[in-house]
């Protein structure tokens, strides 16, 4: 059911390309080819039905964006040619091909993350900017050894990149040829600019979370758009009109994505019609009409809740209730959200009930709630999770006793996972001993000390209560209102003998002489978030511990970073929790 699942085209992206046409833009996994795929399709909205054309591979488009008009289209293509990439910048002006300029030597790839990257038409529809990575450096007469300094990367999400530049790409149709010219914008070294547009009008915002909303720029006046109709769905925001139309995606933690057009009245009342639903086979339909979802708030632990994914039909006994995951996020501050999770909704239909706690410091609660975990990572939300847990044996959702319980998390979440594993020395876990019997943890921070290699060194500070200072440059309105200084750069600090060893005490390997579960260990070896070596360390003190009849076990991921995303390495560490899983309910 895993390859299934995650072989239904998820919304990324949407533009309207007239009035009444949009241009969708989907991804999947293919696991024949073992990439993500990106594909793309038109819908023709009329006042009761929306039409939509096939869905086509997008190929080599690195991305695209429609003008101000929408009569012109920028793509930004790369294309493999023996093995090496080549870059355009092409212009269409509706099926014509205006320019196609080739940048190969221009810069290095084109950045098409969620934090730097942009791509953006000028009013006059006569230039475009984008951003990407400058060539690399290389020795001058006044510095020979330029080719060679040290240049930080900016880490997880967008590894690998270093010298983000923005690229204006000007061109004139005329008689003839047309005229071509790109133009590095960049300035001193020091200063990695990102996200740049030409300046739009407009009034009004839209936000998205888990539902959707419409600010006012004028007046700061917020106003939910979102249906109050009982549903646990998720919303993302994917574009508008600039008028009044909004386009989204919607999912619920048992219903795939489906795409939503919002469309406002003269009245300023807004009504939601579904564009595009999957087309599921029956027979998935039907397992996925046997679950239902709900969120569990924890008695006396706000603003701890967790999202449950259940059989719709209670059990008829204790021999009946099935196996239950729990699997806190990472971040800390994460969250996990009420969104369709293909592999998430896999493992239920494997049989088990699923328990997603947000625990203390989850997003979406306040900030206080954010900043009371601050120093008590270890504790607080150990206590929360577990809590949960507990919470659900109440309410007999779930059960206690071998092969009942699992764990499972990734990052934080696998600090979280090597905690609730220890048996003794956490209070909470002591009072149910051996509570879980089998975890499966994904990169996870066994050893918050071992910092030396993480690209973010201040969320080891910040976390477990020691300061961090961060400086940045005032902004423009501080220095126009002439605002007072702000307090003068200081240099990170230095991990100190007293705080290792306060750090050490925190962190699941100073406890992993009370471990009795048998563990999976996924790891990314490209990770730069998580050093590999803390949970290839944990491995071997683990197996070096290992109680009789219990299994320790890792899978080591080449090339894969921290959130092991990889269409392979996703699917086959899937496939190794289930199986772990399914191997440990045999305890019973």
């Amino acid at each position: 059911m895993y390859q299934l699942l995650t072989e239904i085209p998820v919304p990324a992206s949407a533009q309207f390309v007239s009035s009444d046409v949009l241009h969708v833009t989907s991804t999947f996994h293919d696991h024949v080819r073992n990439v993500r795929k990106t594909v793309s399709n038109s819908i023709v909205l009329n006042d009761s039905e929306a039409t939509s054309s096939p869905m086509q591979d997008v190929g080599d488009e690195v991305a695209y964006t429609y003008s101000p008009s929408r009569a012109r289209r920028a793509v930004l293509r790369e294309v493999k040619n023996d093995g090496k990439p080549k870059r355009f910048v092409e212009i269409w002006n509706k099926s014509a091909l205006v320019t196609s300029f080739e940048v190969t030597e221009k810069h290095g790839a084109f950045y098409t993350d969620d934090h730097v990257a942009s791509l953006s038409f000028s009013p006059s529809e006569t230039s475009l900017i984008y951003i990407a990575e400058s060539n690399p450096l290389i020795a001058t007469e006044d510095d020979p050894y330029r080719k060679f300094r040290y240049t930080p990367q900016f880490g997880e999400g967008i590894a690998g990149k270093r010298r983000p530049t923005i690229f204006l790409f000007c061109w004139k149709n005329g008689l003839g040829e047309p005229a071509q010219a790109l133009t590095a914008l960049s300035i001193a070294s020091e200063a990695l600019f990102g996200q740049a547009i030409f300046s739009p009008a407009g009034d009004t915002l839209y936000a998205t979370g888990t539902t959707v909303l419409l600010i006012s720029i004028a007046d700061g006046t917020v106003k939910d758009l979102t249906p109050e109709d009982g549903n646990l769905y998720s919303w993302k925001v994917l574009n508008t009109d600039s008028l009044r139309r909004v386009v989204c995606s919607r999912s619920t933690p048992i219903s795939p994505h489906e795409l939503v057009l919002g469309e406002f009245s003269e009245t300023g009342k807004i009504s939601w019609r579904v564009l595009h639903k999957p087309t599921l086979p029956p027979p998935l339909k039907e397992k996925l009409d046997n679950f239902r979802a709900s969120v569990i708030p924890i008695p006396e632990r706000f603003p701890t809740e967790t999202i449950v994914i259940q059989l719709a039909v209670a059990p008829r006994n204790e021999m009946d209730i099935r196996p239950c995951i729990t699997m806190p996020h990472g971040g800390p501050h994460g969250v996990t959200t009420t969104a369709f999770n293909p592999a998430n909704v896999a493992l239920a239909l494997e049989g088990y009930t699923l328990s997603l706690p947000n625990y203390t410091g989850s997003v979406g609660f306040g900030e206080t709630a954010i900043r009371a975990l601050l120093g008590n990572c270890g504790t607080l939300d150990v206590e929360d999770c577990i809590a949960s847990t507990k919470h659900l044996i109440k309410l007999r959702i779930s059960v206690e006793g071998p092969g009942k319980q699992f764990v499972m998390g990734g990052s934080h979440g696998g600090f979280l996972t090597g905690h609730q594993i220890n048996t003794i020395d956490n209070k909470v876990i002591g009072q149910f001993p051996q509570m879980f019997s089998a975890a499966v943890a994904r990169n996870p921070v066994m050893s918050a000390g071992e910092l030396s290699s993480t690209d973010i060194p201040d969320w080891y500070f910040a976390e477990f209560g020691e300061s961090y200072p961060v400086y940045s440059s005032p902004s423009v309105v501080e220095l126009e209102q002439g605002l007072p200084p702000r307090p003068a750069k200081q240099a990170p600090p230095l991990v100190t003998p007293e705080m290792y060893a306060r750090v050490y005490r925190a962190s699941p390997i100073a406890h992993v002489d009370n471990v009795r579960a048998s563990v999976l260990l996924l790891i990314g070896a490209a990770d730069l978030r998580v050093a590999p070596t803390q949970g290839i360390e944990y491995y071997h003190a683990l197996r070096q511990r290992a109680q009789e009849g219990t299994r320790i076990e890792m899978l080591v991921f080449d090339g894969e970073s921290h959130p092991l995303e990889g269409v392979e390495a996703s699917r086959i560490g899937w496939q190794a929790a289930r199986d772990f899983f399914k191997w440990a309910e045999r305890l019973v």
